[in-house]
């Protein structure tokens, strides 16, 4: 099959499928650009493409109120459970069994350390048994698995998803992508602009836990 209707492009015409394929497929990269950005965007480094990502602002922790594990360290299977049990150690009780269970998110490689572990203590018979069933720490506090997440830097955190907050200001400042065909200017290609209006914050310190050897 051919990518999109060759003749609509040899008669000069933007085809409704391609141009639908082409958005798609750029909506997909800025996904995937947001996700890293939500997490680890840095305004300070590229104030005019960026801006500061929720691990950024908890790293910074400028009223000195988030709860970090002490001394961590390289998270695999042999060691997965009691780092996780020292993150929930940090957050506050009050936090943890209040009426909004807090959610820990983990990068990648920690949810395959984990998956890895929970198989070798035969806990692991939902990875492999048909529908996924919902991701959780013993049952009890949601897991969150965030490509966007520095890859290596074993990094968790937990908070109540009402304390991670994602804005930007009116819809269209989240969805405006343009294609322009450029053989009205003899050129025979076409171009798009994407531009979005986004920014991460948190609301209160002493609610999140956080553990990384990326701070």
């Amino acid at each position: 099959m051919a990518d999109f209707p060759a003749l609509e492009a040899q008669q000069g015409r933007l085809d409704a499928n391609f141009t639908e394929a082409l958005i798609t497929n750029m909506l997909e990269g800025i996904a995937a650009e947001n996700e890293r950005q939500v997490w680890v965007g840095d305004a300070t480094a590229n104030p005019t493409t960026e801006y500061d990502g929720l691990l950024t602002l908890i790293g910074a922790d400028v009223d000195n109120d988030v709860n970090f594990v002490a001394s961590p360290v390289a998270i695999d299977s042999s060691n997965v459970f009691s780092k996780i049990q020292a993150l929930i150690a940090e957050l506050p009780t009050a936090v943890k069994y209040g009426n909004e269970k807090p959610t820990i998110y983990m990068d990648p490689s920690v949810w395959e350390a984990f998956m890895y572990a929970s198989a070798a203590a035969g806990n692991g018979w939902y990875t492999y048994g048909g529908a996924e069933v919902p991701k959780t720490f013993m049952g009890t506090y949601p897991i969150a698995v965030c490509p966007g997440m520095p890859s290596g830097e074993s990094t968790m955190i937990m908070a109540p998803k009402s304390n991670l907050w994602f804005g930007t200001n009116v819809l269209n400042d989240w969805n405006n992508v343009t294609v322009v065909d450029m053989t009205q200017f003899a050129e025979d290609n076409v171009r798009f602009s994407a531009k979005f209006f986004a920014a991460a914050q948190y609301g209160i310190g002493s609610k999140i836990a956080a553990y990384s050897t990326w701070f």
